[in-house]
């Protein structure tokens, strides 16, 4: 984090997190109320927007000021409102590049699923713009994947990556630099890439996967995006997905993901969608409990009463002491990425002797696709920080 951001502190940043995370859950908790968000000096407000960019939270919270449900002083006001006008331009191109690629997926005879961060931008968030989107995020069935790809390569798109385990696919736009243009706040300019999924799932380690099976396609309905046809995903698993992908990154968890995943569950809960019963045996059905277990945990962390109190429960037996230090770590630290990475942390998902071998197996030879760096090189970097006390063995 200190390489990123060198001239701040990791104090500062923490504090300009912790402000953060505050006014996100007095916003969350109480809708109609109103919050305050000061920052004292033109540095304390420049930290404020390092963390309002960090967490993903910048354009929503620019939007709260905007409204005047937040009120700011005038460094951090300033600060966010460019947070909120790159926010609304981003999310514009993007929506503009998923209409071309949405036209171009139906001329093969795809109508894919849009999951994510624009789904719930689009269906669930005060407007588009206030909920960054990294990627365009599109599930297909596996049988249509090589239509799929016809199509994103109509659409001027080339493969860049493809995992192994994860069934997904990179895909960016052909001929054009992928430049990043700001690390202070979600550029308009900054790139974007389009990951194709055939399936709704996750790789933890050798021999643990989790995911949804042919329910990822069972439980879909149509939505218009810009006039556009595009599916969604339907409750209970639009919550169970959005748990499960939030969980995936705990030790790197973004508040905003978080906040993705307590307001489709508040607005759901309020309409009758979301119906507790029925999330709770497509849990059980898919063997997926444990591997949503800390999203959920962590939202009603941020806004107690927002997660049925049952299903917590009928999550415990799932759990280990393990997991659920590394969730209290992450608490403790607001919602923010650990900057103390531990050797708990790696092995969060592991439970029994088994999957401990298998988990220790893969920080040895590790099997993932995308390694930026020979394993070699990896372990030595890792055996350093452990000596240099960047990496502990218990989660803190």
């Amino acid at each position: 984090m200190g390489a990123l951001w060198p001239e701040f502190s990791v104090a500062e940043l923490l504090a300009g997190h912790g402000a953060v995370c505050a006014t996100t859950r007095a916003m969350l908790r109480e809708p109609s109320a109103t919050a305050t968000l000061e920052a004292t000096s033109e540095r304390e407000s420049a930290a404020l927007g390092i963390a309002a960019f960090e967490s993903g939270m910048g354009p929503l919270l620019g939007w709260w000021v905007e409204r005047g449900l937040v009120t700011a002083s005038t460094g951090a006001r300033q600060v966010l409102a460019v947070h909120l006008e790159h926010g609304r331009r981003r999310i514009a191109a993007i929506r503009q590049a998923l209409t071309a690629i949405l036209q171009a997926l139906h001329s093969e005879g795809v109508i894919p699923v849009l999951l994510k961060g624009l789904h719930v931008g689009s269906e669930y968030f005060p407007e588009p713009g206030t909920c960054p989107a990294g990627d365009i995020d599109l599930l297909v069935h596996p049988s249509e994947r090589d239509a799929a790809a016809a199509g994103l390569r109509r659409a001027g798109l080339r493969e860049s990556r493809r995992t192994v385990y994860g069934a997904r696919s990179e895909w960016v736009p052909d001929g054009r630099a992928q430049v990043v243009h700001s690390l202070e706040f979600d550029h308009a300019d900054n790139p974007f890439a389009v990951d194709l999924h055939t399936g709704l799932e996750r790789w933890y380690f050798r021999g643990v996967r989790a995911g949804f099976g042919e329910s990822a396609f069972a439980h879909t309905t149509p939505i218009v995006v810009d006039g556009s046809t595009v599916r969604a995903l339907d409750q209970p698993l639009l919550t169970a997905f959005l748990a499960l992908h939030t969980s995936s990154e705990l030790a790197r968890m973004r508040l905003v993901r978080l906040v993705e995943l307590t307001v489709v569950i508040q607005r759901d809960r309020r309409s009758g969608v979301l119906d507790w019963t029925a999330l709770g045996g497509l849990l059980h059905r898919t063997g997926t409990a444990r591997f949503v277990f800390p999203a959920l945990a962590l939202v009603e962390r941020l806004c107690p009463g927002t997660v049925e109190n049952t299903l917590i429960a009928r999550s415990q037996p799932y759990l280990t002491n393990r997991m659920l230090r590394v969730i209290e770590a992450v608490a403790a630290a607001d919602m923010a990425p650990l900057r103390y990475r531990s050797l708990e942390e790696r092995l969060v998902w592991a439970r029994g002797a088994r999957e401990l071998l298998l988990n220790l197996s893969e920080l040895v030879w590790p099997t993932d696709d995308g390694l930026p760096v020979s394993v070699g090189r990896l372990q030595w970097r890792r055996v350093r920080a452990l000596v240099r006390g960047r990496v502990g063995l218990r989660a803190r």
